[in-house]
């Protein structure tokens, strides 16, 4: 009975719809989290550069951020951050 819905035109074209729909979703997933990677290894390199090794506990907070905006935010805030108190204390704790 399956094998014969299966071959159905009708069953065939919703298959084909949801496996779109999913493929489009999982891609949409990875452009996000590549976007969130790149934000987030900019982020790192900027700290390095303007006050040195990222302490491990701040890099672990930065990697729990998956918001493109609150990076970008950090990213501003770090250019102005007199010191690494000022810009730890922009950055939420992992909960």
């Amino acid at each position: 009975m399956l094998n014969l819905l299966q071959e159905t035109p009708l069953f065939q074209e919703l298959t084909r719809d949801i496996v779109e729909q999913a493929e489009q979703r999982g891609e949409q997933r990875g452009e996000q989290r590549g976007r969130i990677v790149g934000r987030l290894q900019l982020l790192q390199r900027l700290f390095e550069h303007k006050f040195g090794p990222l302490p491990e506990e701040l890099q672990e907070s930065l990697e729990a951020i998956a918001d493109v905006a609150e990076l970008d935010r950090l990213a501003l805030i770090l250019i102005d951050a007199p010191d690494v108190e000022t810009f730890k204390s922009q950055v939420q704790p992992i909960a």
